[in-house]
C-alpha cells in the first residue's frame, strides 16, 4: 500500500507545499535597493484551535473543534500567501471528521499599535468522512475570511478570526437534499515569525 493511500491528507499537503515553493521562487530577487529601503520577504509559521458550525448533516448546527498549522510568507508590504491545513477530529456527527487544505492571498489591512487586521481568500481541498452514509469525498474550497493578529513580544504574535468556507458540488452528497456545505467559524492560534 502506497502511503499516500495510507495518509491520504500527505497528497494535499504535496500540492500547498508546491504552490507554497512556487510563489516563494517566483518572488526571489537579487537586491537592486539598499536594505534600509526595501522591506524583506517575511516567514510566519503557527498552530491554532478553532470552533466551527459543521454545516453537514444539512441544517445541522453542530460545532465541531478543530486543530490545525499555517504558514505565511509575505511577498510585499500588505500582501503574503497563506498555506492551511485543518483537521476536525473530534465531536463529528456519527464520526465524521472534516480535513481542509488551503492556501491564497492575505492582505494586511494596516498596523494600528500591535494590532494587524487582515483579510484572506483562501482555496483548495476539503474532504469530508462520513462513515454511515459517504465514506469519503473531496471538494474544491472557497474560503473568505477576516481577522487580527496581535504581536505578544519578540517574534510572537496571537492571532484570531472568522473563516467562512464554500464546498462547491457537495449538494446531494450522500442521497440527502441540501445546499452545498458551508462550513464556518472562529479560530485562535499562535504565531512565530522564523524571519
Amino acid at each position: 500500500m502506497l502511503i499516500s493511500e495510507r495518509l491520504p491528507g500527505l497528497r494535499a499537503a504535496r500540492w500547498i507545499a508546491a504552490l507554497v515553493f512556487c510563489f516563494i521562487a517566483a518572488s526571489a530577487h537579487t537586491q537592486v535597493a539598499p536594505s534600509a529601503t526595501k522591506q524583506r520577504h517575511l516567514l510566519s509559521v503557527g498552530g491554532e484551535y478553532a470552533n466551527v458550525r459543521a454545516g453537514y448533516p444539512y441544517g445541522s448546527i453542530q460545532r465541531l473543534w478543530e486543530i490545525g498549522g499555517f504558514v505565511d510568507y509575505g511577498m510585499v508590504r500588505a500582501i503574503s500567501i497563506e498555506g492551511d491545513i485543518r483537521h476536525l477530529p473530534t465531536n463529528g456527527f456519527y464520526q465524521e471528521t472534516q480535513d481542509n487544505y488551503l492556501a491564497g492571498p492575505k492582505y494586511t489591512i494596516s498596523k494600528f499599535g500591535r494590532l494587524r487586521p487582515y483579510a484572506q481568500f483562501l482555496i483548495g481541498l476539503g474532504r469530508l468522512k462520513d462513515p454511515s452514509i459517504t465514506g469519503t469525498d473531496n471538494f474544491f474550497v472557497l474560503a473568505p475570511g477576516a481577522g487580527a493578529s496581535f504581536h505578544l513580544s519578540g517574534r510572537w504574535s496571537a492571532r484570531g478570526g472568522y473563516e467562512y468556507q464554500m464546498w462547491q458540488n457537495s449538494a446531494n452528497m450522500g442521497g440527502q437534499h441540501g445546499s452545498n456545505i458551508t462550513p464556518n467559524g472562529v479560530h485562535v492560534g499562535l504565531v512565530f515569525s522564523v524571519f
